[in-house]
């Protein structure tokens, strides 16, 4: 394996390095082009809620949230890292499914929403069914 990878066996150092890289896309794209960012959200709510400051936070948000993932993917057997993933984790799906389920500000159907779910919601499942096969210790997300 390339030494630039991570080197942990297994995939999932690899999925957290790619999706670290999604977000710094994402983030760039908030900050430098506001219709594509906004592209996400289209839900009913969307117009009167999602503004230029809404998009760049989110966009700063993304950003700080790809550093944990890259910081994760290159040292995963670190249980505080790990655990700091795994609830970025969870912020993000908080994030997304309020944004589709409370506030309406995203459709459900769309690409972006979808991808969304799956991706965040996939690595979610993701990290907390291989806690213990990666880290080697029980739970430890409140500890």
């Amino acid at each position: 394996m390339p030494p630039y990878l991570p080197q942990h066996p297994g995939p999932l150092p690899i999925f957290l390095l790619f999706n670290s890289s999604l977000c710094f896309y994402i983030s760039t794209l908030s900050f430098f082009h506001f219709a594509s960012a906004r592209s996400v959200y289209q839900g009913c709510n969307a117009p009167s809620q999602v503004t230029h400051l809404s998009i760049r936070t989110f966009g700063a948000w993304t950003f700080l949230s790809g550093f944990v993932r890259l910081y994760a993917a290159y040292n995963i057997t670190n249980p505080q890292f790990y655990a700091l993933v795994t609830w970025a984790y969870i912020a993000s799906c908080i994030h997304y499914g309020s944004e589709a389920l409370v506030y309406r500000t995203m459709k459900l159907g769309m690409f972006g929403t979808l991808m969304s779910f799956v991706v965040d919601g996939g690595g979610l499942i993701w990290l907390l069914l291989g806690w213990k096969d990666v880290v080697g210790e029980g739970w430890g997300l409140i500890s």
